[in-house]
């Protein structure tokens, strides 16, 4: 099985989400692609790899990780492991490389606890036309807006809205096209957010167009915005 991957920026972090097997024949391409990527983020300080679904890796997946890790110091940053499976756990520690590497057991842990402090919050998910991935995206956002102590309304009311949204992005900007991606980028602070969601789509008329779906968003959100020909929505939400 090829390994599938995407890429989501919080703050300084890059975050790689794998899923597959972690083996000789893909280490070529996750390694590019991850370069490349930090190539064009400049100014990440701490790469992610999330792992919780890839659930094999032999000699030359340690291999890649030990040479991200060697690539991410010399550029004055980190490589961080996340949700490790028993297996890969016990792959580190027998070759001794179990305390080689930050690891945290789940994403939110290390969000949580790097970003208490942070008053504004920022970061930008790229996801596959895929509908699967609808629900990572809301989880993300209101991940970082629990920490505001919104109210459960408040939080339900933009997990509807996101999702409103990303999907129409995937259904009508994209239709389904697998070469197609989708880009959520975010900014809040205790006082609103601000998100933006585009495909690559041939946008469409939004000023005609009034689905439910949108009628809900823009009965939801504050401001709803519309730009490069409809393809690309951003969204306003004020708590106070």
């Amino acid at each position: 099985m090829a390994i599938k991957f995407r890429e989501e920026r919080v703050e300084d972090k890059l975050i790689f989400y794998l899923e597959g097997e972690l083996v000789a024949k893909e280490k070529v391409v996750v390694l590019s692609s991850i370069l490349e990527a930090l190539d064009r983020e400049r100014d990440v300080s701490c790469l992610v790899l999330e792992l919780s679904k890839v659930g094999y890796l032999d000699s030359s997946g340690l291999g890649l990780l030990l040479e991200l890790k060697d690539r991410m110091a010399k550029r004055g940053g980190k490589l961080i492991l996340v949700g490790l499976s028993d297996y890969a756990k016990r792959l580190l520690s027998l070759t001794h490389l179990d305390k080689a590497f930050e690891i945290y057991e789940a994403l939110d842990d290390l969000l949580t606890s790097s970003q208490d402090e942070a008053v504004v919050q920022e970061g930008k998910i790229e996801i596959p036309s895929d509908l699967e991935y609808v629900q990572d995206v809301s989880r993300r956002i209101i991940s970082v807006l629990q920490r505001f102590h919104l109210s459960e309304s408040i939080l339900m009311d933009l997990r509807l809205a996101v999702e409103e949204v990303v999907v129409n992005a995937i259904r009508h900007g994209n239709q389904f096209s697998s070469d197609k991606f989708v880009l959520i980028e975010y900014i809040a602070d205790p006082g609103q957010i601000e998100i933006k969601v585009r495909d690559e789509g041939e946008g469409f008329d939004f000023e005609t167009t009034e689905g439910k779906g949108l009628r809900l968003v823009k009965s939801i959100m504050d401001e709803v915005s519309f730009s490069r020909g409809g393809s690309q929505v951003t969204m306003k939400k004020r708590f106070r």
